[in-house]
């Protein structure tokens, strides 16, 4: 039995609430980082934005 595939409804969603994550974890770690990313913070960000757009792409 193949698994269903998500609606591009569902896809959206999913996306927008991995972004918004994403922008909060940004928010928080520039908060820590007293407004300046490390070049470490800035690497794992980054990298996780990349693996959010790889994983949509359409």
């Amino acid at each position: 039995m193949t698994p269903k595939k998500a609606s591009a409804e569902q896809s959206n969603y999913t996306y927008r609430q991995r972004l918004e994550a994403l922008r909060s974890k940004v928010i928080a770690t520039q908060a820590r980082d007293a407004g300046v990313f490390t070049d470490a913070h800035r690497a794992v960000l980054q990298d996780r934005l990349h693996r959010i757009h790889t994983d949509f792409r359409r």
